[in-house]
């Protein structure tokens, strides 16, 4: 009865998986992280990464620096995206002749049978969006950035940046500081096994 419960949880494989599956020593494959910048009058650039499989991959923004005092909200909003095997973008709502950004990533790659499903989708402020039902107590929830419309308000106002939360099995939501609902959360659910 002991040896059952030593068993349980240790992946969708069982025992024989984790012989044949989860041999290695860790179960993440490989980590990347680095920085894309946008320079001034561009919405998107890409920075080329090792392969990766992007079934098996986490994909996090972490963090942006501006390279002006006094950008417009809508041209220093930005996120992340994993567009290919080889390609990450960084995007921001608008060129609008403002100064370069510099965006941090990670790309975290699991080996296969860790991850069940990725979902990659957007909420609005102050709203909630649906997702596939997932087992929250198995499941990640991770930032890829945002994006907004509002010209008028100064990108240091961080009051403006939108927090997003896994609600429910079939919800995320967002919310930020002073309930301006111009900003859209870019993020991504990653359920494991």
């Amino acid at each position: 009865m002991q040896n059952a419960n030593k068993t349980r949880g240790i992946g969708p494989l069982g025992a024989s998986g984790v012989i044949a599956q989860w041999g290695a020593s860790s179960l993440i494959k490989s980590v990347q992280r680095g920085t894309t910048a946008i320079t001034s009058g561009n919405t998107a650039t890409n920075t080329t990464i090792t392969a990766v499989d992007t079934k098996n991959c986490i994909v996090s923004f972490i963090g942006c620096m501006f390279g002006s005092n006094n950008i417009a909200w809508d041209s220093a909003t930005a996120r992340v995206q994993l567009t290919s095997s080889t390609n990450i973008q960084a995007v921001r709502q608008n060129s609008g002749g403002a100064g370069q950004i510099t965006l941090g990533w990670e790309v975290i790659e699991f080996i296969p049978g860790v991850i069940k499903s990725i979902q990659v989708s957007s909420v609005t402020s102050n709203g909630s969006a649906t997702i596939t039902a997932v087992n929250i107590a198995r499941s990640l929830l991770t930032y890829q950035g945002w994006t907004g419309s509002d010209t008028t308000i100064n990108a240091m106002q961080v009051v403006e940046i939108p927090r997003i939360a896994l609600a429910s099995a079939t919800s995320v939501t967002c919310a930020n500081g002073n309930g301006d609902a111009n900003s859209v959360a870019i993020f991504q659910v990653t359920e494991f096994f």
